[in-house]
């Protein structure tokens, strides 16, 4: 009898532990998607600002598009791949005087991004003469303002 009760025992606890442990917590999470570049709120590393691809080239969990400390855009042309940028630090809010700051290279979209910058202006050029960039202002200051 005793050791009937005693795995009678140990079975509920048993029982009691699993239920206990297969408890499924609901998370509430926002699912919208304000910017509309159809990343869910939650899981979107800019979530006020569309970039589909969650682009993030400093690795702080904010994109690009929202970091402020951080310069991208897009070149055009035949060939977008492999462009090299020069990112440097302006002198004065004209650039009579630059230093260099970083050399982003272009993704298959032509895409670039420069992140952990400091404060200041910079000048960002391609190393061709035939490519545009986009945004077209080449003297972007950073913070922005």
């Amino acid at each position: 009898m005793k050791k009937t009760l005693i795995t009678l025992c140990l079975f509920f606890m048993m029982v009691t532990v699993a239920q206990a442990i297969s408890i499924n917590f609901a998370v509430d999470y926002d699912r919208t998607d304000v910017d509309e570049d159809s990343i869910p709120a939650y899981l979107d590393n800019c979530p006020d600002s569309p970039n589909p691809l969650q682009a993030n080239v400093d690795g702080d969990a904010i994109g690009d598009v929202c970091d402020e400390d951080t310069i991208y855009g897009y070149v055009s042309g035949e060939f977008k791949e492999g462009l090299a940028i020069s990112v440097s630090l302006c002198s004065d809010s004209v650039c009579t005087g630059k230093a260099f700051a970083a050399e982003p290279t272009t993704d298959d979209n032509g895409y670039y991004a420069a992140g952990n910058l400091s404060d200041g202006h910079f000048i960002v050029e391609p190393q061709s003469d035939l490519y545009v960039f986009y945004p077209t202002n080449a003297i972007v200051v950073i913070p922005n303002e």
